[in-house]
């Protein structure tokens, strides 16, 4: 970590993202969490990991990032009030965060049980996520929540990040 507050090209960061039901005696059928990753920033192969309502975690292939749309997709299984999944990865800050908003938003996604199909496909928690008929076909009808941007320190929406030197590790 740095001491002096600055994020600098060459860093890692490591991003967490959470999605919790929060609404007691519902229930989210086959979750996802989708991160639309900025320009700027470089998921590292081998980090991407999901932290599972019952306390374990499994490595999530490095498939789940396309780096030709830049999305991170991974399924999370249901989620029931109160419970959560937790999606964690390292990106490397690269020299397009120049000058540029590296600002990451994150958006989870579920089906209500009510429109929920039983005999439908269901992704395993942690397996890589990309819906058939793409995502906007897919989105209708489910429940969508979507985070505010996380900046590594010293970055915010009109830049911020230095140019490198040593590079170092960051948390979000």
């Amino acid at each position: 970590s740095r001491d002096d507050g600055t994020t600098r090209v060459g860093d890692t960061v490591r991003y967490e993202i959470t999605l919790r039901n929060e609404g007691a005696g519902t229930s989210w059928m086959d979750a996802a969490i989708r991160d639309d990753v900025p320009e700027g920033l470089e998921p590292v192969a081998g980090t991407i990991k999901l932290a599972l309502p019952d306390g374990s975690e499994v490595s999530v292939d490095d498939a789940a990032y396309d780096p030709a749309t830049r999305i991170l997709a991974v399924a999370c299984g249901h989620l029931r009030g109160g419970q959560a999944a937790v999606l964690s990865f390292d990106a490397l800050v690269t020299g397009e965060a120049l000058g540029a908003d590296i600002g990451n938003v994150a958006v989870g996604y579920g089906t209500p049980p009510s429109a929920w199909d039983p005999d439908g496909t269901h992704p395993e928690p942690g397996a890589p996520f990309s819906p058939d008929g793409g995502w906007d076909a897919w989105e209708q009808g489910r429940g969508k929540a979507v985070s505010d941007p996380a900046y590594p320190p010293g970055a915010h929406a009109s830049g911020g990040v230095l140019d490198g030197d040593e590079g170092g590790k960051r948390r979000t």
